[in-house]
């Protein structure tokens, strides 16, 4: 028997209804997952509805509520960067215990099984990502270089942990 997909996803109440989003096609797509949604201040009424809407399709929702001190500190140095956008970076300490997990941004329609995803070997590797195709159109001097899609991460935990590469993050993001 294939074991449930632990999966992670953040956000505040703005993007609740993405949230929504994920789930139905999480349902429709990946039946059992558990889901665990990093709360940055979601209105309860809208937790109540996630977990309903979870329960109907078969999905495991829980809400973790995170103190936003813990992000509001961050440098964030682009308009569409908001504090939830670092939740992903506080995944090691909150489930110390896991061995890989899954991290989708909240906004993500799933249309496919992610098993097969989520049973890569990561060997040493930090995490599984896309790489987005880099960028040609820039300003003269600069070179093209690639990034990775860091709204799909599989995440090996014990990898990010004994490296400490989120304490590395969170240190570098709160120097201005």
């Amino acid at each position: 028997m294939t074991k449930s997909i632990p999966i992670v996803t953040g956000s505040d109440d703005n993007y609740a209804i993405g949230v929504a989003g994920l789930i139905a096609s999480l349902g429709r797509t990946n039946p059992g997952v558990d889901l665990t949604v990093l709360s940055l201040g979601i209105l309860e009424g809208n937790k109540q509805r996630l977990i309903a809407l979870g329960h109907a399709y078969g999905i495991s929702v829980s809400l973790i509520e995170i103190d936003r001190a813990l992000v509001e500190k961050l440098c964030v140095k682009r308009k569409h960067i908001t504090a939830a956008t670092f939740l992903r970076l506080l995944i090691p300490d909150l489930f110390p215990e896991a061995e890989n997990l899954l991290y989708l941004d909240c906004d993500m329609m799933v249309v496919g099984s992610l098993q097969p995803l989520y049973d890569l070997d990561l060997g040493e590797n930090l995490i599984g990502a896309v790489i987005e195709p880099p960028v040609f159109d820039l300003p003269d001097g600069q070179t093209p270089h690639s990034e990775i899609n860091a709204g799909l991460l599989l995440m090996n935990i014990p990898a990010w942990r004994a490296q400490s590469v989120a304490e590395t993050c969170l240190e570098l993001l709160s120097d201005p």
